[in-house]
Formats: C-alpha cells, structure tokens, sequence
C-alpha cells in the first residue's frame, strides 16, 4: 500500500488522466509544483495569472506559453515547448495564458 506522502506526491506530478499535463515551478520556500493543465482532457487554451515562473514542463504535451518577461515592459512574448521539453527563462513576471495542442 502506497504512503500518504507517495500519494501526495503522484497527484502533484500529473493530472491522473494518462497525459502528463504542463507544470509551472514557482519560486517559493516549499518549492511545489504547479499543475498548469489539469483541467485540460486532451487539448485547450485558459487564460491564467501565474507569476514569478522560472522553469517550465511540457510533459507529454506540446503547449504554448504567452507571457510577459518584466513587469516594466508590457510586451507580450509566447513560446512553444514540445513534448517532453523544458524551459528555463530565469525569471519571467507573468505567464498569461496556457495553450495544451
């Protein structure tokens, strides 16, 4: 029988779903993993609000970030990750929306 902890953590890396959905790290003291795409079955877009991101997850996904790199700039970049890939901008301000192809 699996522990509470091993199952805590089996919920945090994916959706359940089969399909590994995008993650966000957001700097914090507990260092958790945000699950960008766990409302997503298969394909979508959502508008989100997530800030401070410096590394994300494709999973087994190809999704499509649009953010905005400094908070002084109000300058809207995207990026595309393909499946399995990663990114590591440093430090962006916000990701603005999620799109999962």
């Amino acid at each position: 029988m699996a522990s509470t902890a091993s199952r805590s953590r089996r919920r945090e890396a994916g959706s359940g779903s089969g399909s590994r959905a995008a993650k966000c790290r957001r700097p914090s003291s507990s260092n958790t993993i945000w699950n960008a795409a766990a409302s997503f079955a298969d394909a979508g877009m959502m508008p989100v609000a997530v800030y401070g991101v410096n590394w994300v997850e494709s999973g087994n996904n190809v999704v499509t970030l649009q953010f905005q790199r400094n908070l002084s700039d109000p300058r809207l970049e995207s990026i595309t990750l393909q499946k399995w890939g990663s990114w590591n901008p440093g430090h962006i301000h916000q990701i603005i929306s999620i799109r999962i192809h």
